[in-house]
């Protein structure tokens, strides 16, 4: 496990998983097509970075609102 320390990111830890000489059948396959495993392995993170960026990009508009509704009360 690492732990970074930049860009915000202070209560993230990663891991690295290697798969080296893994074999698995057709079986295992999410799509069912060999070709396309890689590519829809990689659009899931793809999409959990889209979602988290809107989560982060709501939280920030609330608190702009917050804000600027507690600055017009508090003139």
């Amino acid at each position: 496990m690492v732990h970074i320390a930049e860009n915000g990111q202070e209560g993230a830890t990663t891991a690295d998983a290697h798969f080296d000489g893994v074999r698995a059948g057709y079986e295992a396959l999410v799509s069912g097509v060999m070709e396309s495993e890689f590519r829809e392995s990689m659009s899931v993170p793809a999409r959990g970075r889209v979602r988290v960026s809107a989560l982060a990009t709501g939280l920030a508009q609330r608190a702009l609102d917050e804000s600027a509704a507690h600055s017009a009360d508090n003139r």
